[in-house]
């Protein structure tokens, strides 16, 4: 009887939250993004004014969206936007949490969903989604959930300016932790094992947007980070990364978030990169010869046996 109970308190509850999602998506008003059944969104580009800033800091019209029949709105790429597929989502997320019991594994099925409306079902644009868009305020909102533990969040610096307005969020707590891997670049781009590396330094130009965010400038991420509260650590050289990564990783609880960035070349990571794909295990020695004999011949029972007299 008491299952039977949960079970129809646990439906009412995803009735009246898809009722009111329903709602809120197809509200009308004078806004085109929030037309009834609208397929606009903000222009990624513009921000809605529709006009951009040109190379010389003229004000010029907005290629993006110039076309669009709402100047400053585009169409939203997603087949998915804005019907009622959209809801799926935190529908399956909600209900997964509330038949297993696993939050953050339901979440993040919900976010996979998301993810993957939101690309189209392409696989690696959704990979990019999933991992490049917003991981500090993920990790923010995480170490808010659950105060007790460290959150620990490992990033390349073009991950970390898009997303950096999550760390002046008033709220970030003490538990979390960032190392920011400044190699001025998209140096997964850049690797040997990747095409663009083809293309030399080329690729800075056209893959990998080399040259922007301070062009490593040890100045810029220290002077944001610190007049928000974090404590800032940075490290360039293997000495000095050994040095200050036992703070980092201290279990105990600081007084200040912490962030640590160490500052890397693309041709260094490439280089470390190569050699971790292609380390070879040691030949066995004669130690290991003998006890793997041994096995052979004893059994794994025999062995614990010859232990356990050893033992004595």
């Amino acid at each position: 009887m008491r299952t039977r109970r949960n079970w129809a308190m646990r439906s009412v509850v995803l009735v009246m939250l898809l009722l009111t999602m329903v709602c809120t998506a197809f509200a009308a008003s004078e806004d085109p993004t929030e037309l009834t059944g609208t397929k606009y969104i903000e222009c990624p580009d513009c921000g809605t004014l529709g006009i951009v800033l040109s190379d010389d800091g003229q004000a010029v019209p907005c290629d993006t969206c110039a076309d669009s029949e709402y100047v400053g709105y585009i169409i939203s790429p997603s087949n998915f936007f804005n019907t009622p597929m959209s809801l799926l989502p935190p529908v399956i997320a909600i209900a997964l949490a509330l038949i297993t019991k696993e939050v953050y594994s339901s979440l993040f099925i919900g976010i996979l969903v998301g993810a993957l409306f939101q690309c189209n079902f392409a696989p690696v644009a959704t990979l990019d989604t999933i991992v490049n868009d917003g991981l500090v305020s993920a990790i923010v909102g995480a170490a808010l959930a659950d105060r007790e533990r460290l959150h620990f969040l490992v990033l390349g610096d073009l991950a970390f300016f898009y997303d950096m307005n999550a760390a002046a969020n008033r709220h970030v707590g003490k538990n979390v932790r960032i190392l920011l891997v400044n190699n001025g670049c998209g140096t997964e781009f850049k690797n040997y094992s990747h095409f663009g590396a083809r293309f030399g330094d080329g690729a800075d130009d056209f893959i990998a947007a080399a040259g922007h965010y301070g062009r490593q400038s040890r100045e810029l991420v220290r002077n944001y980070a610190e007049n928000l509260g974090f404590t800032y650590l940075s490290a360039a050289a293997r000495e000095e990364y050994l040095e200050k990564v036992k703070l980092f990783l201290a279990p105990e609880a600081a007084e200040k978030p912490i962030l640590f960035e160490v500052f890397t070349s693309p041709e260094e990571e490439s280089a470390a990169l190569e050699r971790m794909n292609h380390i070879l295990a040691s030949p066995p020695g004669a130690a290991d010869r003998v006890k793997q004999a041994a096995k052979g011949i004893l059994g794994e029972k025999g062995v614990s046996v010859l232990k356990a007299l050893a033992k004595r």
